[in-house]
């Protein structure tokens, strides 16, 4: 039995059609039951929106938190950034304490950063402020987050070198006191060290 909340799979090999056709290889399918109408306790934890880059970005990311106590599966959630949107296209499974990250270009940011990105859409995201808001398949509300550039935002995101980085998914991520700098180290970029945290919440660097 399908349990509230917990992901499946579903394997499907050897249907044939009318004419006796069978599909051979082998096909896999996610499964999740979710009765819930509440929005899942999703929370938006880092936006790297002006790396140290010249021309256009691509090292700059947003990292989903997943801070429920049941698994959630963004398949057709809608994550917008200033004029953009981008709808998870397909079943992605994130397990209570793990995170998804998108970004507008996700082969780019998954070389540099050492992590796997999403490709998210290609317009990036605004570099003077602005709102990204995470939207449930059904159109509910799950997050939103009003960051800028100017204190008391953390201004050396802003092609400083580093990401916001929210450290506590409990707090209110739109009081920008509750927001901090990336922390980890990854390289260098128009002679700008990079600092971020993506897909590992807030490190605390080591002396």
């Amino acid at each position: 039995n399908l349990i509230n909340g917990v992901a499946d799979t579903l394997y499907v090999q050897n249907i044939e059609d009318t004419a006796g056709n069978a599909m051979t290889a082998q096909q896999m399918f996610v499964l999740m039951l979710d009765t819930v109408t509440i929005p899942k306790a999703l929370v938006i934890t880092e936006i790297m929106y002006n790396p140290a880059e010249s021309g256009t970005d691509s090292t700059e990311f947003i990292e989903i938190y997943n801070n429920d106590v049941v698994s959630v599966d963004l398949m057709n959630y809608v994550l917008k950034y200033g004029a953009s949107s981008f709808t998870f296209p397909a079943s992605l499974v994130i397990a209570p304490g793990e995170y998804a990250l998108v970004s507008s270009n996700a082969a780019a940011a998954s070389n540099f950063y050492g992590v796997t990105f999403l490709q998210g859409s290609t317009g990036g995201i605004v570099n003077g402020g602005a709102t990204v808001v995470l939207l449930s398949p059904n159109g509910l509300l799950v997050d939103t987050v009003t960051y800028d550039d100017i204190a008391p935002w953390p201004t050396l995101a802003d092609e400083g070198g580093y990401s916001l980085s929210f450290c506590d998914p409990d707090l209110d991520n739109n009081v920008a006191a509750n927001w901090s700098l990336g922390t980890v180290f990854f390289g260098t970029v128009n002679s700008l060290d990079v600092y971020a945290d993506p897909g590992q919440g807030c490190v605390t660097p080591s002396d």
